[in-house]
């Protein structure tokens, strides 16, 4: 999944440089990234400026990101927490889980009974609060459904999940990954199951399910295939981009305050992660997924 710093082409480039060349003369694209605190003047350098560190910058957009979602998500949340308080809600149309085993009953009957389309918030490839196996790997589902879920970065932080994960791509899962918050939900045809913090509600009011499947296409076209999702930690990322902009460990270690040690046993973990043996190969294979 490609992000932007919020800045015109040419000011980005100019940020790409300053990361792998060090310092450049100040100037138009400069002054947009000092405006968008993207890079910083030279103390050692007169009329020269910066780069703010990447991990920082990652922080900052990820932070920013992350509240634009969360405040889209609030609206849901409080429109489903007005529902199951209402006195006078319409019979059918909503129904509040608190038992656990009513509600994996409930999971799994959303599913199952799909004809067309079934789409999920996954927090965990095996969450037993809502289902014991993940889509679409439930025996009896309809042959012609279309299967979608966006993947949390929980997902993706152990072999097994991932293990999961690609035996439910073979069987015909669309699939998405999402670095943001999410909340636990599963949408069938014409009714929505939404966890909450205390249980669950069953959704079948047709304008609330509409707005929960809005919800869902909106996350969906903001994530990225499973391919790029990006497991590594931020100090992780940090590393991969420093030592990709050609910086020794010893100069690495200095720009983050940790130790070469550290720094060691980050590359051993980018290189696990990427499948990779060496760290130039690291760097192709980082690019290669977008993480570059």
């Amino acid at each position: 999944m490609a992000v932007s710093l919020g800045v015109s082409p040419s000011a980005e480039a100019l940020y790409r440089r300053l990361v792998t060349s060090g310092p450049q003369p100040a100037g138009p694209s400069s002054a947009e990234l000092l405006a968008a605190g993207l890079a910083t003047r030279s103390p050692c350098h007169p009329g020269m400026v910066v780069a703010v560190l990447p991990e920082v910058v990652c922080d900052g957009l990820l932070a920013r990101f992350a509240a634009d979602l969360a405040e889209r998500q609030a609206v849901v949340r409080n429109a489903l927490l007005e529902a199951m308080h209402e006195d006078d809600l319409p019979a059918g149309e909503f129904e509040v889980l608190t038992d656990p085993q009513a509600i994996k009953r409930t999971a799994s009957e959303v599913l199952i009974r799909a004809r067309a389309d079934a789409c999920e918030f996954a927090l965990a490839t095996h969450d037993p609060s809502l289902t014991s196996v993940p889509l679409p790997l439930t025996p009896n589902t309809a042959p012609g459904v279309r299967y979608r879920v966006v993947y949390a970065s929980s997902c993706l932080r152990s072999p097994l999940g991932r293990q999961i994960i690609e035996a439910s791509r073979e069987l015909g899962e669309e699939q998405r990954f999402f670095p943001g918050s999410l909340a636990a939900l599963r949408i069938g045809d014409d009714v929505a199951l939404v966890r909450l913090s205390s249980g669950a509600l069953l959704v079948r009011a047709p304008a609330l399910v509409q707005v929960l499947r809005t919800w869902f296409e909106l996350v969906w076209e903001r994530g990225g295939p499973l391919d790029s999702a990006n497991p590594l930690s931020p100090k992780e990322m940090a590393v991969l981009e420093l030592q990709a902009a050609g910086h020794k460990d010893a100069a690495i270690a200095r720009a983050l305050g940790i130790n070469v040690r550290t720094v060691r046993r980050h590359v051993a973990t980018i290189l696990a992660t990427l499948g990779v043996e060496s760290r130039f190969a690291a760097g192709v294979e980082a690019a290669r997924r977008g993480w570059l």
